[in-house]
């Protein structure tokens, strides 16, 4: 499937040989590091407000709002200067290069051979495509003695293929009516949108991390009923909107500069 021998063509590209695989790899693994370190000093906040971090208990009476993570954000510049709000950025992408690199070259896969040309191209192809990448659950290949790591997989998965789904095949439906350049507009609503489709997802998954999934569930609607699914999501788009646009801007033009 993968032919090594045949001379790389520009024009009419092998997308199933080892060369454009890396390089597709690698264009998803420039995208996601570069929209994660714009988003990093988010990220920490986040970080500090959920491990209940004395100094910054403050600011989670206002973690629902606006002005509680900017307030802790510039309390943090102010102390520790740029390098405070990108402390432990590395170890962070050194998780999110993969698992980016893996996602959009996946996709790619995907998206030529369920769509090998524009005539093929549906919305119900669109999310097929993205919903191939996560298929495959460690569940099935792990010991019983190591399930206890992968506790909430079962709904962080269903939350990632609503999410990823819904990305990506706005992402697809929007560039084929808008003109070209449009890259970062179109990823910002693409992630708006994705994140509202999914963020029930993570709330849910968040309570399981001490209870089981119905009971999560539960607890969340006798809280506060259907807008308890959606406590932060402001906050959320804060992050998501300018992440998902820098991430498919990038991804684009670095195929265009990798020749993918």
């Amino acid at each position: 499937m993968y032919n090594l021998s045949l001379p790389y063509d520009p024009a009419h590209p092998d997308k199933h040989s080892i060369s454009y695989l890396a390089r597709s790899a690698l264009a998803g693994g420039l995208a996601g590091c570069i929209a994660k370190i714009a988003v990093a000093p988010l990220d920490r906040v986040k970080i500090l407000f959920q491990t209940s971090n004395p100094s910054y208990q403050k600011y989670t009476v206002q973690a629902g709002t606006w002005s509680g993570p900017f307030q802790a954000s510039r309390d943090i510049y102010q102390s520790a200067g740029i390098r405070g709000l990108f402390q432990s950025n590395s170890a962070t992408l050194i998780r999110i290069f993969p698992y980016a690199a893996t996602k959009f070259m996946a996709y790619d896969q995907f998206h030529s051979l369920l769509m090998p040309s524009q005539a093929h191209e549906t919305n119900a192809r669109r999310f097929i495509a993205v919903r191939q990448i996560y298929t495959e659950t460690p569940a099935s290949t792990m010991q019983k003695s190591m399930l206890n790591f992968y506790r909430g997989f079962t709904v962080t998965t269903l939350g990632i293929i609503p999410y990823a789904g819904v990305s990506f095949l706005t992402w697809e439906y929007l560039r084929s009516l808008l003109p070209p350049g449009k890259n970062l507009a179109i990823g910002a609503v693409s992630g708006a949108l994705a994140q509202t489709a999914c963020y029930p997802f993570g709330v849910v998954r968040r309570r399981m991390l001490l209870i089981g999934w119905r009971e999560a569930v539960r607890s969340v609607w006798r809280g506060k009923g259907w807008r308890g699914f959606y406590v932060g999501l402001s906050i959320g788009y804060a992050k998501v909107v300018p992440m998902s646009a820098l991430s498919f801007a990038v991804w684009q033009w670095a195929k265009r500069g990798l020749g993918v």
